[in-house]
């Protein structure tokens, strides 16, 4: 056995007005393919009661909205969709469709030429949808035909068919065209079990001529009809286009109301009714319809659910061939968890998805997409539930009131940098206004990054004394001392600016032409280094316990070489930093740079935030975020029951001692495993609730004649058995993981023993 894969946000805000949660939820996933070797015009919809939103890109906050709804009741929102190919032009996209429809908004159509979604034409021209009443003649009686009471829509042997919504007819356009003269097929009379026509299906199966394409007729009262032939208008009189025909009529019980009830399975085609799940292929070899169904194993629970939510839309089945499972969609549940049934398709086992929250899906790229509620498409991805993308960041670069001169900032919007240069001399703060006040209660997260600033060299070339005669006078920063001083000797400078007490600051210099003799640096004439000897690169911190403005470049009485890349500066990240929201200071002062991050509760609905540093803080802010939190995710949780055996023979009763967990995973988890027996009687018994009494009338005097069998009803028992063991016993298993686990078997250690 093997864990089921985790979920988490693909893009969130599919919706208009959040607020209006009965059409949030997102109802079906469309996944669109190029025709052309691009994955740029690959293209992931997801659709809602309120329209089609493109969710192609990966975190995606606001989806842009590509079809807009007038019809947002249920079923808006739970369709069905399909690809289609029609006349090619040579720049290789005009001709690519992706179709959509449902049983309020109608039929829509995606155009990859365009990347746009519209409905298909309506009208009497040529290049428009229409029909023609019986005995009409084109073009003077076409009639427009109604797109926007189109239900269903798939392809067949290059035409497109629709279905109407609540009838039992279909129509379909001439060969590889999107627009022209649609032709009705009646279907009603041929469905005893009435209903309006469900679906239409192709299915590609050997029916013993060879393989072919058929199509399959599904009614809402669980009539199925398979169809042969190119076209509908082409009865079996022996056309070399081949006829039309039925290749046989069967009933599979009534099906749920909605549209997406079948599933390719390799050669098979699979359909859902109150029978289960139903294999076309049985049908046509004729079968018989006993406990051999492919939903056998979870049949008794898949029939409750299917009758019991036979009016919803949501139902549908779809496979994922990359992850090996077909899956069965229920409806949303009103108080009990989330529940998806699993068919491994290698094996045939079932299982369930609990607490999974979709309404439909399917695969795009390799991954399975899933239609999730309040606007959020989830991709089947990691090893925990629930993660979810970043949040929109509600920090703006909007100063109120505005910043002191020691603050700047540059960048453009969203990639701003706020830069603080020191001058201050006392704490100070970069104030801005939030884009939305904090919700009392909310959890949220707050993250910045800290870098030093631009590097400003408080280094120059401006002697306070002019420099004695072993001095060069530098050329492009180079100080050399030819060695022909007879005492220690110094250049020394005027900084730019004034080395502040208590500030970090760091100096760097390179050693070249390096020929002898000891050298080190001073600040106001004091030396701030070792001696160093030998060319190189040469570092130092400093923190001033004076204000400093000389420096000076020493040299002993014997040193010769060149100073050169001299570099006086403000340490990475003096000084400290914090975070304020209103007057709540969410992260302590801290030094350093790097990336910092913490999470709090607002207690108060505060509209500002601010950057604040101290007296001596230097330093760059930069990616500032404030989002309400997201959730990480959740360990995947299961459970499990293997079959009852009896490895001691029936006549046997079996203790289970020992019970070790045999399996793989690669992070960690937590498992629980017990024995279950046919066996498990507790040691008190509770006693049966006392018969009332109702009188002497009730069945005579009292009950059959006084009280009961002449004698009173006490509920008393006494332990008839014994706790932990079993004629017959089952490994039950309760864990949670955060890796996808996978389990080989039990061992079990066990004693037996028959009656004293």
């Amino acid at each position: 056995m093997r864990l089921r894969k985790g979920y988490r946000q693909w893009a969130t805000g599919c919706s208009e007005i959040p607020a209006r949660a009965e059409n949030n939820d997102v109802r079906t996933i469309i996944p669109f393919e190029s025709n052309i070797q691009d994955a740029s015009n690959d293209r992931l919809f997801a659709v809602t009661a309120e329209g089609i939103w493109n969710t192609t890109l990966f975190n995606t906050n606001a989806p842009t909205q590509e079809a807009v709804f007038t019809q947002t009741s249920s079923p808006a929102g739970y369709g069905v969709w399909c690809e289609f190919t029609g006349d090619a032009a040579g720049d290789g996209l005009r001709g690519h469709y992706m179709f959509y429809a449902d049983g309020l908004n109608g039929i829509w159509q995606y155009e990859e030429a365009l990347d746009a979604w519209t409905q298909p034409p309506s009208g009497t021209g040529p290049t428009d949808w229409f029909y023609l009443p019986v005995g009409g003649t084109a073009p003077t009686d076409a009639i427009a035909f109604p797109v926007d009471n189109v239900a269903y829509v798939m392809v067949f042997k290059q035409r497109i068919w629709v279905i109407l919504e609540d009838e039992d007819d279909a129509w379909y356009l001439p060969v590889a065209s999107v627009t022209g003269e649609l032709k009705r097929f009646t279907f009603g009379s041929k469905m005893p079990h009435g209903g309006n026509l469900q679906l239409l299906y192709n299915w590609t199966v050997d029916g013993g001529d060879g393989v072919d394409d058929m199509m399959v007729a599904v009614s809402r009262g669980g009539d199925v009809i398979v169809y042969q032939g190119e076209d509908p208008e082409i009865t079996p009189d022996g056309s070399s286009q081949g006829p039309w025909s039925t290749r046989g009529a069967w009933f599979i019980g009534e099906t749920p109301e909605t549209r997406r009830l079948a599933v390719d399975y390799g050669p098979d085609l699979y359909l859902l009714s109150t029978f289960g799940v139903t294999s076309l292929n049985d049908l046509l070899r004729g079968n018989p319809l006993t406990g051999q169904t492919p939903s056998r194993k979870v049949n008794r629970f898949l029939r409750a659910d299917v009758e019991s939510g036979k009016q919803s839309s949501s139902w549908q089945m779809v496979s994922h061939p990359a992850d090996g499972f077909l899956q069965i969609i229920t409806p949303k549940p009103a108080q009990t968890p989330y529940i998806q049934y699993n068919m491994n398709v290698q094996t045939g086992a079932w299982g369930f998805w609990e607490g999974v929250p979709i309404f439909g899906a399917d695969s795009w790229n390799g991954d399975y997409f899933m239609a999730g509620a309040d606007g959020v498409v989830y991709i089947n991805d990691g090893t925990l539930d629930g993660t979810e993308i970043e949040n929109t960041n509600i920090f703006q670069d909007v100063p109120n009131p505005a910043p002191g001169a020691e603050w700047t900032e540059i960048g453009v919007p969203g990639e701003e940098e706020f830069i603080c240069d020191g001058s201050q001399v006392a704490a100070t703060e970069y104030q801005v206004d939030i884009t939305e006040p904090l919700v009392v209660g909310t959890n949220y997260q707050v993250l910045y990054r800290i870098k030093a600033n631009p590097l400003i060299n408080y280094f120059q070339n401006t002697p306070t004394v002019p420099a004695g005669s072993e001095w060069t006078v530098p050329i492009a920063g180079k100080f050399y001392c030819d060695g022909t001083q007879v005492a220690e000797t110094a250049y020394q400078i005027n900084l730019t600016s004034v080395l502040k007490t208590g500030v970090r600051y760091s100096v760097t210099f390179t050693m070249t032409d390096w020929a002898g003799g000891n050298f080190s640096v001073a600040a106001d004439g004091v030396v701030i280094s070792p001696e160093y000897t030998g060319n190189g690169l040469y570092s130092l911190e400093i923190t001033p316990e004076t204000d400093i403005s000389t420096f000076s470049l020493v040299g002993n009485v014997d040193f010769i070489g060149a100073f050169i890349d001299v570099v006086v500066a403000y340490y990475d990240g003096a000084g400290q930093h914090s975070l304020n929201v209103g007057a709540q200071e969410i992260l302590l002062p801290t030094t350093g740079s790097g990336t910092f991050t913490t999470s709090f509760t607002a207690t108060v609905a505060e509209t500002q935030m601010a950057m604040a540093g101290n007296e001596d803080f230097t330093g760059t802010f930069f990616d500032v975020a404030l989002r309400v939190q997201s959730d990480p995710g959740r360990t995947i949780t299961f459970r499990s029951l293997t079959s009852f055996q009896a490895p001691a023979g029936h006549s046997n009763f079996t203790r289970v001692g020992f019970i070790r967990t045999i399996g793989v995973l690669a992070g960690t988890a937590a498992i629980n495993v017990s024995a279950v027996y046919d066996y498990a009687i507790e040691q008190t018994v509770q006693p049966p609730v006392q018969v009332p009494s109702l009188g002497q009338n009730v069945w005579d005097s009292a009950i059959w004649n006084t009280d009961l069998w002449d004698f009173t009803v006490e509920g008393k028992s006494f332990p008839l058995g014994s706790l932990g063991m079993g004629r017959t016993f089952a490994v039950a298993m309760v864990g949670n993981a955060n890796s996808r686990i996978n389990i080989v078997g039990w061992d079990v250690l066990f004693t037996t023993g028959g009656y004293l």
